[in-house]
């Protein structure tokens, strides 16, 4: 399936398990494995309770180096993962940040924030979707489930990522909220977009 900018296509590897390509891909793919391990440090004057990463954690700082320093104690044993990624409306001013060792990836970061103009939109974002869903899927337990918040700019893509990472099609769905309308305001006036949720579950998890 081409995106927009034709840098999108959908090649059928097997029958049952197509892969995405996309600009940048080769890069990213294993980038989670050259992200480094950070130790979390508790910070007592910010928290409740005793100093200890065994209560409830509250973690400041990237994303991506957030979900590596999980790994060495909750690998395997998330049940429940819900995300809330750019939509990528194309209005949201969100940067593309990762220090992917790639010429591309150093050229996009000069070229940020990712705007609606942006020919690779699409590319980046599953560009800096890609590791962090990796990361995700190693926290996952084998009957833990994943919840994305996105609408109809991305939920397709993130469906296909999905699939491929997590090698199955078969324990997905997407769950639709329709916006309330402004007050004045009825449903033929204006055009509402749907917000969607994407869940997907391992293979112990139907959906």
């Amino acid at each position: 399936m081409p995106a927009d900018n034709g840098s999108l296509t959908l090649i059928a590897t097997h029958p049952a398990m197509p892969e995405i390509v996309f600009k940048g891909k080769e890069y990213v793919y294993n980038h989670h494995l050259t992200v480094p391990y950070r130790p979390l440090v508790v910070d007592t004057a910010k928290g409740i309770g005793p100093g200890d990463l065994n209560s409830n954690l509250v973690i400041h700082g990237d994303n991506l180096h957030a979900l590596k320093a999980l790994l060495p104690r909750y690998a395997g044993r998330v049940d429940l993962v819900f995300i809330d990624p750019p939509y990528n409306t194309g209005n949201e001013g969100w940067c593309y940040s990762d220090g992917v060792n790639s010429p591309i990836m150093k050229e996009w970061l000069s070229t940020n924030p990712v705007d609606g103009d942006d020919m690779l939109r699409h590319d980046k974002w599953l560009c800096m979707m890609w590791p962090r869903l990796v990361l995700l899927r190693e926290l996952m337990s084998e009957t833990g489930s994943i919840w994305i918040t996105l609408d109809d700019n991305e939920v397709h893509r993130a469906r296909m990522v999905l699939d491929e990472e997590l090698l199955t099609q078969e324990h997905g769905a997407v769950f639709q909220r329709r916006p309330r309308l402004c007050a004045g305001v009825r449903q033929g006036q204006a055009r509402v977009a749907a917000e969607l949720a994407r869940a997907h579950g391992g293979d112990g998890c139907p959906l």
